[in-house]
């Protein structure tokens, strides 16, 4: 003798979720081949955060440097150390964005031109609390 068996479930449609994720996945793998990095920096917390591509860029491993804004700044040729540093205090402090080219020297001896993208955003009170932006190679016109 059996006892009766109830069956609930819910049967979701997946397909905007699989979509979602394939565009995110794309989106990705371009990001990757345009030389993009990425960064963030919780300025309450003082919490940066950067891209595996940013590292790349910069010719960095994950393992051995954690990436903040003064290594960042060392990254740089010599020229552009100070005119970057006075951008990126004067985001943190009054919120300018900026966008500027720059120089990468790598560790190699190599140099990446690149641009680097900045801004700040503030708390519904004004507070600057991130700075964000990235940094993408320069590649030459074909």
């Amino acid at each position: 003798h059996r006892e009766p068996v109830q069956l609930i479930g819910v049967i979701c449609d997946r397909a905007q979720e699989i979509r979602t994720e394939n565009t995110l996945e794309s989106m990705s793998t371009a990001i990757e081949d345009l030389d993009v990095g990425f960064f963030s920096v919780d300025v309450l917390n003082n919490h940066p955060v950067w891209t595996h591509a940013a590292y790349r860029l910069l010719g960095l491993s994950e393992d051995k440097v954690t990436l903040s804004t003064e290594i960042f700044v060392k990254q740089l040729i010599e020229d552009d150390r100070e005119r970057v540093a006075a951008l990126l205090t004067a985001t943190l402090t009054a919120g300018d964005g900026f966008v500027t080219n720059l120089m990468v020297q790598r560790a190699d001896g190599t140099t990446v031109p690149c641009t680097l993208r900045g801004q700040a955003r503030r708390s519904k009170d004004g507070q600057i609390t991130h700075v964000f932006g990235s940094l993408q190679k320069l590649h030459e016109a074909a």
